[in-house]
């Protein structure tokens, strides 16, 4: 987590004026870091089989990982206009200030990374709730809003997102 509060601080500076940052941290869309395994799995089951060719081996990954995806999004509220409907799909970077969340795009180059300019600004007072749910592979942020909007987010677990819900004292989702 600190080194996501040290790179939005360098990178971003201008955006958290006047703010204090509490904590920032790398996200994908909900789903995505299990989706990726599966697409790798069964891509790589695809290609040793001498059933199918390499194009149909693509093909069956991109529905499998879509499925997985599809799946874990289900039952988020995200309507086009809404609060949640304005975090990124695939990546980003969430800051959260002693004011807003600022949801930074992402941009993963080959040679460099970026954190891009705001895709969103949400002021505390419009987050209802959030909650986290630990995962092998990435860990579950789920943010609910007052316009009846919720999201998911993948927090993988490379950048520790344990330090991030600690940190801001986010509750585990009740079981």
């Amino acid at each position: 987590m600190q080194r996501w509060m040290n790179r939005v601080q360098k990178e971003r500076p201008a955006d958290l004026a006047g703010q204090q940052l509490t904590a920032a941290i790398y996200f994908q869309g909900l789903g995505s870091a299990v989706g990726q395994l599966t697409f790798g799995s069964v891509h790589a089951a695809g290609q040793r089989s001498s059933f199918i060719n390499d194009a149909q081996a693509m093909q069956n990954a991109v529905a499998a990982r879509d499925e997985v995806i599809a799946r874990e999004r289900e039952g988020f509220h995200r309507p086009p206009g809404s609060l949640a409907a304005d975090f990124p799909d695939s990546k980003g970077v969430l800051a959260v200030t002693d004011r807003q969340l600022i949801v930074f795009g992402y941009h993963q180059g080959l040679f460099r990374t970026r954190i891009e300019d705001p895709v969103a600004r949400i002021a505390l007072s419009d987050l209802s709730g959030w909650s986290h749910s630990p995962g092998m592979f990435a860990w579950t942020l789920n943010l609910a809003f007052r316009d009846d909007s919720d999201v998911g987010l993948d927090l993988p677990i490379a950048n520790k997102p344990a330090d991030f819900v600690w940190t801001l004292g986010v509750p585990a989702t009740a079981a």
